[in-house]
């Protein structure tokens, strides 16, 4: 059995491997690349983000698709195998992304520091420090940022003296190169190699990176499922719960992309999504009649509109409001 997980902690990814049963597929959180035995990070000092093919193979990297290059980077001391994988792509929005962050927290303690230096009532060490010190954990950027306050005295309006502190910043800008330097890589870790006793099993590289982006394709599967059935948190744990739950999930799936799939093949104009069809058949409703002061009462089907029509014939399902079929389940 081969599992596809994220794991962020080392010693759960060892429960998994005492388990002799399960071989895995996971990827190491971005500050576990550079503890793994043989990585060399400094090797990619000069990528830049306009970073070429050629570039990418003179590392010694090799091509998985127009954006994506690889190495197997073999076993290491703990049996396991790790693939590392370079995308120009993620180089590029990581890149951006931090410089952004970096950007929009000097800002902020540039408005910091004018408060401080505006003072109307004196400021205390400890709680100006957690301020700043929350400027920069809400970016992200506390390892790229230096900060150093230095205690002055204002003049109040009344001459008094008021305790605060100048508020000084800079970029680390060694601590910046360094984070730079794992910028659109991603690490692979498996316990399946190329020698592995089920041959079946033997994945290459290529093989293996596609594996776990799969896994991405089926935990969106799982949200668009949510979102569309509107599960509420459902807490299961014996086998036939897990196994309903699942069940539901699967066929609510296999729904949504059959309706996908047919509008694609047939599309129906003004109707161009999945929820467009959902709302028009939740529309087709099923009303109850009574005659007042007599027990006489029925079911009938409310008129369908041309919409609701198209959706029917789109996947064979006329017969549903024909006569015959609404007697068969007490509709007139």
């Amino acid at each position: 059995m081969i599992s596809r997980i994220h794991i962020s902690r080392d010693e759960n990814l060892q429960n998994l491997e005492n388990n002799k049963s399960y071989l895995y597929i996971t990827a190491l959180d971005k500050n576990q690349i550079a503890g793994v035995e043989k990585i060399n990070l400094e090797r990619f000092n000069d990528f830049t983000n306009e970073i070429t093919e050629k570039e990418f193979l003179s590392k010694g990297l090799k091509k998985y698709d127009e954006v994506t290059f690889y190495e197997d980077m073999g076993i290491d001391s703990s049996d396991r195998r790790h693939i590392l994988i370079f995308n120009s792509d993620l180089l590029k929005d990581q890149r951006k992304t931090r410089e952004k962050l970096i950007d929009i927290a000097i800002k902020e303690l540039e408005e910091e520091k004018k408060s401080l230096m505006n003072a109307k009532k004196s400021r205390n060490l400890k709680p100006t420090e957690h301020r700043i010190s929350e400027i920069l954990r809400k970016r992200g950027v506390q390892s790229y940022i230096d900060t150093k306050l230095e205690s002055i005295n204002l003049s109040g309006k009344t001459g008094s003296s008021i305790s605060s502190f100048n508020l000084t910043y800079e970029r680390n800008v060694e601590a910046i190169k360094k984070a730079m330097l794992a910028d659109g890589i991603w690490m692979l870790v498996t316990n399946i190699t190329e020698t592995i006793e089920t041959e079946e099993y033997r994945l290459k590289p290529e093989e293996l990176i596609c594996a776990y982006r799969d896994k991405n394709k089926i935990e969106e599967a799982f949200r668009d499922v949510k979102s569309f059935i509107k599960f509420q948190p459902t807490f299961v744990y014996t086998d036939d719960h897990v196994r309903a739950h699942y069940t539901i999930c699967i066929l609510s799936y296999l729904l949504d992309m059959t309706i996908t799939n047919r509008l694609r093949q047939k599309p129906i104009e003004g109707i161009g999504s999945v929820e467009k069809v959902h709302r028009i058949l939740r529309r087709c409703e099923v009303g109850k009649l009574s005659v007042k002061g007599s027990d006489c009462s029925g079911l009938k089907l409310m008129p369908l509109t041309d919409e609701q029509k198209n959706v029917l014939k789109l996947f064979d399902c006329n017969y549903i409001v024909r006569g015959e079929f609404l007697k068969s389940i007490g509709v007139k």
